[in-house]
């Protein structure tokens, strides 16, 4: 068992972008067993079911990681691209003209070997252009990852992450739900039949959560959720080029200094 798991929980990210995705999909299944099968959390069944309730958030959050990676090539082409290149190309309106080219030459003078291309450049060959983006924000992204100097990029880079592993889960999660939801509606018609009153609590709460949930996998996680998201981590890791520590981690002393 990979026990490492319970330390990465500790970890904004991990906790955030990847677990919390996998309870809102286990949510149901979990609220729904302890609601028809109490035994399963209480006395000396609650170490088993809180291990298999563990064992099963473990494997959906890798699932959830591994969804969002998948579907995020789709997400990028139907937009036209990475958020971050497309807001240092030239055409592009988003930013003022103004901050596009200090960026440029921020990332020209401190990213080694690279020229940031002209809007003639652009224009002349606009992929070549993109790849030349791209790896100024590898360089970029790199030197960003210290929470303590770039928390707001941390912050939106894990919003982006939650919200991209959510999409990605959110076909099987809506089946998940919806089995739930029908599960728990048919299961309390054949035990109680008409007779609500006699519903208890935790019942009548494993159903709510579940339309709930429901409601949030259809009329919240949708493409423009992921994209805002997406754009906003692009727009502060841009900034981050502003950032005095930036400047610190691009100076040959710092490079010489963390390499000894």
């Amino acid at each position: 068992m990979d026990w490492g798991w319970i330390a990465r929980l500790f970890d904004p990210y991990e906790r955030q972008a990847r677990i919390a995705p996998a309870l809102l999909m286990s949510l149901p299944v979990i609220v729904t067993a302890g609601a028809w099968f109490p035994a399963v959390f209480a006395g000396a069944q609650l170490a088993s079911g809180s291990i298999a309730a563990y064992l099963g958030i473990a494997i959906i959050a890798t699932l959830a990681r591994d969804a969002g990676k998948r579907v995020e090539p789709t997400l990028f082409k139907s937009w036209g691209g990475t958020p971050t290149t497309m807001l240092l190309r030239h055409l592009d309106s988003t930013l003022d003209v103004t901050t596009k080219l200090r960026i440029h030459a921020l990332l020209g003078a401190r990213v080694p070997g690279i020229h940031l291309p002209t809007a003639e450049d652009e224009a002349r060959s606009p992929e070549a252009a993109d790849e030349v983006y791209a790896s100024a924000i590898a360089w970029l992204r790199e030197r960003t990852r210290e929470a303590k100097k770039f928390p707001l990029v941390l912050t939106e880079n894990i919003g982006y992450g939650f919200r991209r592993n959510t999409f990605g889960i959110r076909g099987a999660a809506l089946w998940v739900t919806m089995g739930t939801l029908a599960l728990n509606i048919i299961s309390v018609g054949w035990t109680v039949g008409l007779n609500l009153s006699q519903v208890s609590a935790p019942k009548v709460l494993a159903i709510g959560i579940a339309v709930a949930l429901l409601a949030f996998w259809i009329g919240l996680v949708r493409e423009s959720w992921v994209k805002e998201a997406a754009f906003a981590y692009a727009h502060r890791l841009l900034a981050a080029c502003d950032s005095p520590f930036l400047a610190e981690n691009a100076s040959p002393k710092a490079r010489t200094k963390k390499t000894a």
